[in-house]
């Protein structure tokens, strides 16, 4: 499957800086940790795994592109049968490009946001250089030829691997492939080792820098036996390099797929009937990694040695520098696989594009701890969700599992959909009571008495507490409904004389027995704040003095004294 091995994009973490681009910024770093792209054998090279946080999201919205690369970070570029297109972030744009489509998918990759390179699925090449699209396609090609990977280091340096069907001796058919090197200005033909010739049927392509370039695949004389090859380029020429075998004792043997971080750092991706396998190369030997039981492995990417996905086509699979663990099922025939950061991982295919990615509120995923994303989507229940990614169930209108009531009304039902009991005395006026004060000259076990019913006509009794909620309002009733019986502690709308000794005068302390519900309400025991409180006379105190005073002074106190009949 041609196109799968890693990012075609050098920006994505597949180039080095010397080659022009930001390759090991993503793992050298100074003591405190800043990434230092202008010094690549600066501080220590640290190998970033992936967060324990990250999650693989189905990117769904609009119309996939078939194959997906990620360019730089922010920068996800698609192509699909006639059409390219640019990750918004949310959805796919798409793009117009200068160039004639033809009936395959072709391929899109670049180093940067003004560096793209496209290809229409034939031989047609176009550039993007952040102003305007040139056409960059390479001359000379066999009819019926097209691009298999494109890789990009930077402006001046790219690889094609570009393949045409060639008939065999035998009759049978296979899909020649040839290297092609740009140098700014044109395409120069790469020759292949002449072993490799004519029956290289190559599939993958890698370039860390401009002169360290891996390309693997198959030899598929028909008249012999299938077996991998890789080839390396070093700046002059391409050279075989024998690495060994998968699974000696099984044939046929696949080299699908190749990445790599360095030239001593280089995973190729394949398999045998027996199972996947991946072949590491260290610099001096070449290691086998068998991956799973079944299915070739058909892409690899890595954002270092210890870093690495493989995609066998039905699971996804990472490698921590001690084993393979299998991180995700259901997947489908990759495409490409690309990426530019620890958690920033790119898979696509035919029909599903896959991104590993920090799990977030408002991701469009739903990760670890959510019950559903984004916000304010509307569940099959009708449940919202909310902004922390978990359904509103109370408040919507339905009574849901571990809830006693809904919607909340704060009489009898409260802020976390559990029923009020109807209790007299509890600072909440509910259904068929009228007050709410404890047993006192105003309200008796919660009807207004005569008295009750004078002061609340003249003057809105319990109005002041009812500007607050919760606590406070309970505690703001507490209060008045201590302080009426104490007859003239409000007289003349102020407090202090029922709370200190000598009147008005608090500096030996506060006493009584509403100083408990003064307390609670000023959410303070400090002699000094609770004297500057009572003579504030912004505070709702001088207003819950005030309030108490009105019916005396209004004309309720006759009736309150039971001298006179309302």
């Amino acid at each position: 499957m041609g196109g799968v091995g890693g990012s075609g994009a050098g920006a994505s973490g597949g180039e080095r800086v010397d080659a022009g681009a930001a390759h090991d910024a993503r793992r050298v770093a100074d003591a405190s940790g800043t990434p230092d792209a202008a010094l690549p054998d600066a501080g220590t090279a640290i190998c970033q795994q992936p967060s324990p946080d990250n999650v693989w999201a189905t990117i769904t919205p609009g119309v996939s592109p078939t194959f997906v690369e990620a360019i730089a970070p922010g920068e996800v570029w698609g192509t699909s049968v006639g059409r390219l297109q640019r990750w918004s972030g949310t959805g796919w744009n798409d793009v117009a490009v200068p160039i004639s489509w033809s009936s395959s998918v072709g391929v899109v990759a670049g180093s940067s946001a003004n560096d793209v390179w496209v290809s229409n699925g034939a031989t047609s090449i176009a550039r993007w250089d952040g102003v305007a699209w040139t056409d960059v396609s390479p001359p000379g090609l066999a009819a019926g030829s097209h691009v298999l990977v494109l890789r990009v280091l930077d402006p001046s340096h790219a690889w094609l691997l570009v393949a045409y069907s060639q008939t065999a001796s035998n009759g049978g058919t296979y899909d020649q492939a040839t290297p092609l090197k740009w140098n700014g200005l044109g395409w120069t033909q790469v020759a292949l080792p002449s072993h490799a010739q004519p029956f290289a049927e190559l599939k993958s392509l890698w370039a860390t820098t401009f002169d360290d370039v891996w390309l693997c695949g198959d030899l598929v004389d028909p008249a012999v036996s299938q077996t991998p090859v890789v080839l390396h380029w070093d700046g002059i020429a391409l050279r075989n390099t024998s690495y060994g075998v998968f699974h000696p004792n099984s044939t046929p043997q696949f080299a699908q797929a190749i990445w790599a971080d360095s030239p001593n750092d280089v995973w190729v991706a394949g398999g045998s009937s027996v199972g996947s396998s991946m072949v590491h190369f260290d610099g001096v030997t070449w290691t086998e990694t068998h991956v799973a039981n079944t299915g070739l492995i058909q892409g690899v990417w890595g954002w270092c040695s210890n870093n690495v996905w493989a995609d066998t086509g039905s699971s996804v699979w990472h490698f921590d520098g001690t084993g393979w663990s299998d991180s995700f099922e259901g997947g489908s025939q990759p495409t490409e696989m690309s990426g530019t950061g620890p958690d920033d991982v790119w898979i696509s295919s035919a029909s599903t594009v896959l991104h590993r990615q920090l799990n977030s509120c408002g991701d469009l995923v739903v990760g670890p701890g959510e019950d559903c994303d984004p916000p304010n989507a509307v569940g099959s229940d009708g449940s919202i969700c909310d902004a922390k990614c978990h359904y509103e169930t109370c408040g919507n209108l339905k009574v849901d599992p571990g809830e006693t009531c809904d919607p909340p009304n704060g009489s009898t039902c409260d802020d976390n959909c559990q029923t009020i009991p109807i209790v007299c005395g509890n600072g909440i006026v509910q259904p068929g009571e009228q007050c709410e004060f404890p047993n006192d000259t105003y309200c008796q076990n919660c009807q207004w008495t005569t008295c009750g019913q004078c002061g609340a006509a003249l003057c809105n009794l319990g109005h002041t507490c009812a500007t607050l909620t919760g606590a406070d309002e309970a505690n703001c009733l507490a209060l008045e409904g201590c302080l009426v019986p104490a007859g003239g502690c409000w007289a003349n709308g102020s407090l202090a004389n029922c709370f200190c000794v000598p009147p008005s005068d608090c500096s030996n302390g506060f006493t009584g027995a509403c100083v408990p519900q003064l307390e609670a309400l000023a959410h303070t025991s400090d002699s000094a704040t609770l004297n500057r409180l009572l003579n504030d006379r912004t505070s709702i105190f001088t207003a819950i003095g005030t309030e108490l005073a009105c019916p005396s002074g209004r004309g309720c106190g006759p009736i309150c004294a039971g001298v006179v009949q309302p």
